[in-house]
């Protein structure tokens, strides 16, 4: 049987942007996280009042869920660009550091909750609240609790490799003690 070629049509023109770039890079959506140019003030706006919380405040083991809750108590200010709430670790620099996770607010709606998979990545979780979508985010506000694993150093991500002929190697991932050894 004869074969057949499939012709691509041409590739549009590279905009200037395009040209910009490196070639053959991929990027996640979490660089367009734009933080640190709307983070000159991190204290929480005063005109929102916005209650965000998380539950359970401890999980069993990396992977397991966590629901996400946010109450708007007053609703005098209107909805501008898109609400999200980012998942940070307890200490994470929001001027510096796109979230673990994030997950986009529907607009308008008073109170609503959604949950996430969290990885125990041996530190406690943060919530904070942002307005102005991902390029422009204002903080709004920050969670009144912490999610934490109930054990936090245990060994994680087994591996199995041969050691020889005869053996195998069981490797794990430990992390840092309680007292930083």
């Amino acid at each position: 049987a004869p074969q057949v070629k499939l012709a691509r049509p041409p590739p549009p023109p590279p905009t200037r942007a395009a040209e910009d770039e490196e070639e053959d890079v991929e990027h996640s959506v979490l660089e367009m996280v734009r933080v640190h140019e709307g983070m000159r003030d991190l204290r929480p706006e005063e005109k929102e009042e916005v209650q965000v919380t998380a539950s359970p405040t401890t999980l069993a083991s990396s992977g397991d869920s966590v629901t996400v809750s946010w109450t708007r108590t007053h609703t005098t200010a209107p909805w501008e660009g898109a609400w999200w709430i980012g998942a940070y670790l307890v200490g994470d620099d929001l001027g510096a550091t796109a979230p673990v996770k994030y997950h986009v607010v529907h607009h308008g709606k008073r109170s609503g909750s959604f949950s996430l998979r969290l990885v125990n990545m041996r530190s406690p979780y943060v919530f904070y609240l942002f307005k102005g979508g991902l390029m422009h985010p204002k903080l709004i506000a920050v969670s009144n609790v912490t999610v934490t694993f109930a054990h936090p150093w245990a060994p994680l991500h087994p591996r199995l490799s041969l050691a020889g002929a005869s053996s195998m190697a069981v490797t794990w991932d430990a992390g840092r003690g309680r007292g930083g050894e």
